[in-house]
């Protein structure tokens, strides 16, 4: 089983990460990410860096990640956020 966990600041350097994501998909089974957004209404995204960032980086990814079931959790303060895109072929049992 292969683990990549990156922290993606945001999706700053986003073509960089996609390029990334398109060589390592193939051969990982589990993507942890720090700094993530989901702009999903009620949520609040209050840093500066959001200027430079991708507030949908959530939803870019798992259409990126096809192969793959997301899963996202907010942060206590509601701002940077946690995601884990599992393979399909894995069963997730909670």
């Amino acid at each position: 089983m292969r683990l990549i966990s990156l922290n993606i600041w945001g999706a700053q350097v986003y073509e960089p990460l996609m390029a990334f994501l398109k060589l390592h998909a193939p051969d990982t089974d589990i993507f942890c990410f720090q700094e993530i957004f989901n702009n999903a209404p009620g949520v609040p995204i209050q840093r500066e860096v959001l200027a430079r960032s991708r507030p949908q980086c959530f939803p870019e990814l798992q259409q990126e990640l096809s192969n793959f079931k997301g899963y996202f959790r907010v942060t206590q303060d509601n701002d940077e956020s946690l995601a884990l895109f599992v393979r399909n072929t894995i069963r997730v049992l909670e």
